[in-house]
């Protein structure tokens, strides 16, 4: 066997977790999604076949759509200066990354006025748009109920946008569900209600 070990910056260590991830979704649904995908490989082997295939260069099958799976960094604008600038987990950067990254990069920024102001699309659009999509991963990290990866993420409409509910395309009314839970919603009934310390799901 080879063992496969490096140490990274963060910026890097992101790009690269993000991309994997990204791989391993794909390897994912290709070998059956929730339906046969474990009777396949573990996700550990998974894991390591997304690696491999990045690292050889072996080719993605036509037709696969792009996965969203940008890097994002989040910052904050106070008189006029980018500060505080951090990766989505929380890890600070230092001022002169986040002054790299300003001048040009395959990373999202995402910079918050201090007030924190949301981006409301009303409903002129049904699906979020790229920039709510950032500010849904800076806000909520993953999927609301189990965290997983954005990259398996879906954005929700807390108030369904389709009559009756008629709910807004806000960032307000929105939050990333992986793709099990947000079938669980949507497909089977299942309610979405704020909890004291987040939010939960209630069977039907």
């Amino acid at each position: 066997m080879t063992v496969v070990h490096g140490v990274f910056d963060p910026v890097t260590g992101e790009q690269i977790r993000k991309a994997v991830a990204a791989e391993t979704n794909r390897l994912f649904h290709a070998d059956g999604g929730r339906a046969k995908g474990s009777d396949v490989r573990t996700p550990e082997q998974r894991r390591a076949d997304a690696v491999a295939a990045m690292l050889t260069g072996a080719s993605r099958p036509g037709g696969c759509p792009p996965v969203r799976n940008q890097v994002l960094l989040t910052a904050t604008v106070a008189d006029g200066a980018i500060v505080d600038g951090r990766l989505p987990d929380g890890r600070p950067l230092p001022d002169a990354i986040v002054e790299r990254l300003a001048c040009g990069s395959d990373l999202y920024a995402l910079l918050l006025s201090q007030a924190g102001d949301p981006l409301w699309m009303g409903r002129r659009v049904r699906l979020a748009t790229d920039a709510q999509w950032r500010s849904l991963i800076a806000r909520d990290g993953g999927c609301v109920i189990c965290s997983a990866d954005p990259s398996r993420c879906e954005a929700h409409h807390v108030v369904a946008w389709q009559p009756p509910g008629a709910g807004p395309t806000d960032i307000t009314n929105l939050v990333l569900l992986c793709g099990h839970h947000h079938h669980l919603v949507q497909g089977l009934g299942w309610r979405l209600v704020r909890a004291t310390d987040g939010w939960e799901l209630q069977p039907p």
